[in-house]
């Protein structure tokens, strides 16, 4: 990969909420204290063994999760949302996990600084469907987004996508089956798309999408 530092940095806008409700005292108090010390700069991610990258991981279930039951892997997460963040950080506070790295941001910034195969696997999961077709662009999965996440998985390497909204599904099969990125990924449950993967940890994305009728669908995708 050429040097990060000649590459021009796109600008990316950020759309949907960032912020709901005030935090507690103590939300605020772990953003203050204990973020800095997990926000783990991307060039420091190299050292730690057998990396996986949660995408959005919204309110944390999952990543702390996975965390708590594989203390021997190192987890990094993004998520823009304030809220998510705050309560990802109560978990890690509470059970002591210190195999996680969060970042409150939006991952496409540090896109450029993260070096080929470092992750691998990645978890992409209920990303916004962005239901209108005007809004399309807005989605995550895009040709050059796909591109750059077989960029960073390691060969072999597994992405994971999990999607409750059919027009997104559709969208998400199109990508991988067609067009520039078809090369990129191989199925890896081609028959079971409507079955979670093993080790699959609930979130309340899923649970309210189970209430309101949608049926997820759950992608595992191996770099070719």
């Amino acid at each position: 990969m050429g040097d990060a530092s000649t590459k021009k940095i796109p600008v990316f806008r950020l759309y949907g909420r960032q912020k709901t409700r005030a935090l507690n005292e103590k939300q605020c108090e772990l953003m203050e204290q204990l973020l800095p010390n997990i926000d783990i700069p991307i060039p420091d991610l190299s050292k730690k063994t057998n990396r996986i990258l949660e995408i959005g991981f919204g309110f944390g279930e999952h990543l702390a999760r996975m965390a708590e039951n594989d203390p021997t892997t190192f987890f990094v997460g993004f998520e823009p949302f304030v809220n998510g963040v705050a309560s990802l950080l109560q978990y890690i506070d509470e059970k002591e996990l210190a195999n996680i790295s969060i970042h409150q941001g939006d991952v496409r910034y540090l896109f450029h600084e993260m070096p080929d195969q470092l992750f691998s696997a990645i978890y992409l999961l209920y990303p916004d469907p962005w239901p209108k077709k005007r809004h399309f662009k807005r989605r995550f999965v895009q040709t050059a987004t796909l591109k750059t996440l077989h960029r960073l998985l390691a060969p072999k390497g597994k992405l994971y996508i999990a999607s409750d909204h059919d027009t997104y599904q559709t969208w998400i099969e199109e990508h991988i089956e067609s067009g520039p990125t078809a090369k990129d990924f191989e199925w890896s449950n081609t028959d079971t798309k409507a079955a979670a993967w093993d080790g699959w940890v609930a979130t309340r994305y899923e649970e309210k999408a189970f209430r309101e009728g949608r049926t997820p669908r759950y992608y595992v995708l191996t770099k070719r």
